[in-house]
């Protein structure tokens, strides 16, 4: 019998610390990069795996500090189940687009998961590993026509015609795509001629696969006038080389859209010539109908004269055109409200209901992502360019209502 206990508590001694050190974690975190030597500029993609064993409802997150970093807000995938240690494990992945702004020697914190103590748990702490990354510089023999473009990509050019009046608008576009840091790669330079031509340039359009650049382009100058290449250069990470890319050029007729002094006596006699009219009493059954036009148009004309008064769509455009910050563009988007509701005699809150719902609806989530992006703990250029965006396509839809 005493032979019998002595091995029963000798089982327990042995077998104890074996259970304790194969206890499963409830929570733990996995961080990792998929380049751990970019250059400045190149694309790193950073995953966070949270692997927990049961749904917990009041976890506490404090994500890592990309103080180095350039960083897009993280895309989440579907939770899914991993064993681990012969253990079924709740895994939450995000993964945050990271472009390095320097060179060196560089740190991402680690990411922290808390959960709070219950009355039937303690507070229990995990955290991901700090991840070092050595960013490489860039070559210093960069052309002139690099801006800021790293990775692999392509380019297309458009110009949506080739005949144009004297101070007509005609549009040009450069499409870049492919893959690499979309979001700070910055507009071509355009080598025109300020005295026969006006450049404005459109705010760019950002995706994660292309970028859109797009300028306005106005001719001063009568005759025909050629548009030179636009150069786009980037560097090749893979291959540690810059490439230059170059679009076609554009031979560009501009005509004059008024007509000859003789066209214009041409044109003004004929015209008096079929408007000839009628002596005054026999115009007098006239005066019925032309109260009736007036009294059934002016609230039309009435409408007409405030629309008149307001800043049209393009001018907007430009102002867009120069935002720098985002309290720049909050401050735009007051006044631009402000000034629709003033030229329409309403207060801005009559103004806005009085819109019709779709525009409604796009001034009013406008106005909130606005607000929202006042407080983000991160808020990055391609965030701005993006309410840019945004605010550009309700201009758009106002100078659609008023053609």
């Amino acid at each position: 019998m005493q032979r019998s206990l002595c091995y029963l508590v000798l089982a327990f001694v042995l077998v104890m610390p074996i259970a304790a050190q194969t206890q499963p974690t409830p929570l733990f975190l996995q961080a990792t990069v998929d380049n751990t030597m970019p250059f400045v500029g190149q694309t790193v993609r950073y995953t966070l795996r949270i692997y927990t064993l049961e749904v917990f409802d009041d976890l506490e997150y404090m994500p890592p500090t990309f103080d180095d970093f350039t960083a897009l807000a993280p895309t989440v995938e579907p939770p899914s189940i991993q064993i681990v240690d012969n253990a079924a494990y709740q895994v939450y992945t995000q993964i945050t687009t990271l472009y390095p702004r320097r060179s060196g020697d560089v740190v991402i914190s680690p990411a922290t998961v808390k959960v709070p103590s219950t009355p039937f748990r303690e507070t229990y702490l995990a955290q991901s590993p700090p991840i070092s990354l050595s960013v490489k510089p860039l070559p210093f023999n960069a052309p002139v026509s690099f801006r800021q473009a790293v990775g692999d990509f392509t380019i297309d050019s458009q110009l949506d015609k080739n005949t144009v009046q004297l101070g007509d608008v005609l549009t040009l576009t450069l499409t870049v795509a492919g893959e690499g840091n979309f979001p700070l790669i910055l507009a071509p330079e355009i080598s025109l001629d300020p005295q026969t031509w006006r450049v404005v340039a459109r705010p760019p359009s950002y995706s994660s696969e292309r970028v859109l650049f797009a300028w306005s382009l106005i001719p001063l100058v009568e005759g025909d006038t050629q548009i030179s290449s636009i150069a786009f250069s980037f560097f090749q990470p893979f291959q540690e080389r810059f490439v230059t890319l170059k679009t076609q050029s554009w031979l560009v007729s501009v005509r004059n859209s008024k007509p000859s002094v003789s066209a214009k006596h041409a044109n003004i006699a004929m015209r008096t010539e079929q408007t000839s009219l009628p002596p005054f009493p026999n115009m007098l059954w006239l005066v019925p109908l032309l109260m009736l036009v007036i009294n059934i148009s002016w609230g039309k004309i009435k409408q007409a004269i405030l629309v008149a008064g307001r800043p049209s769509p393009s001018v907007w455009c430009v102002k867009l055109s120069q935002i720098q910050t985002l309290e720049q563009l909050e401050r735009l988007l007051k006044d631009y409200l402000q000034n629709q509701a003033k030229t329409s005699g309403m207060s801005e809150r009559t103004y806005i209901m009085s819109l019709k719902e779709t525009e409604r609806a796009r001034v009013m989530m406008l106005r909130r992502a606005v607000e929202e992006a006042k407080y983000a703990p991160v808020f990055a250029k391609q965030d701005l360019q993006r309410l840019i965006m945004r605010f550009e396509q309700l201009l758009r839809v106002q100078e659609h209502e008023r053609s």
